[in-house]
């Protein structure tokens, strides 16, 4: 048997040798998801923002970039729409999911996908607060800049 942390808790998390061979970060999922959500609200309780105030930011921020770089934007009225904005260059028009992540240590992009993102959306805009930094998804920079 192989031991290691919880890395939200700090419990011992047990794992058999002939198990998976990815050690767990977690002890359990609402472990898990307790530190996903404090990582992520990091920003909204250090700006004592809401974090609808803080989706918005991410939103208008992936405008103005989108804008900058030529494309007509169209953000959605509702918080209930397929996508939450359009762009439109060039005759092209996409579908953009805006959200907030972070990076683990290992630098791998965090953030919260559901299983409708491929179906409501050409491309996934994550922003990354800490960084300043927004990253496209999948990795279509042809598309926005073609």
């Amino acid at each position: 048997m192989h031991e290691n942390v919880c890395i939200h808790c700090g419990k011992l998390i047990e794992w058999k040798a002939n198990g998976p061979k990815q050690i767990r970060k977690y002890c359990n999922r609402k472990c898990g998801d307790a530190h996903y959500k404090t990582i992520n609200l990091s920003l909204s309780s250090e700006y004592d923002l809401s974090t609808n105030t803080v989706g918005t930011m991410a939103e208008l921020l992936v405008c103005y970039d989108l804008s900058l770089q030529g494309w007509e934007v169209f953000r959605a009225v509702s918080p209930s729409a397929s996508c939450d904005m359009l762009i439109m260059k060039n005759g092209r028009l996409l579908r953009i999911e805006v959200r907030t992540g972070t990076r683990t240590m290992s630098g791998r992009l965090n953030y919260p996908k559901t299983k409708r993102d491929n179906e409501r959306s050409d491309l996934i805009a994550v922003v990354i607060h800490k960084e300043r930094s927004i990253t496209y998804l999948p990795d279509q920079s042809q598309l926005l800049h073609g």
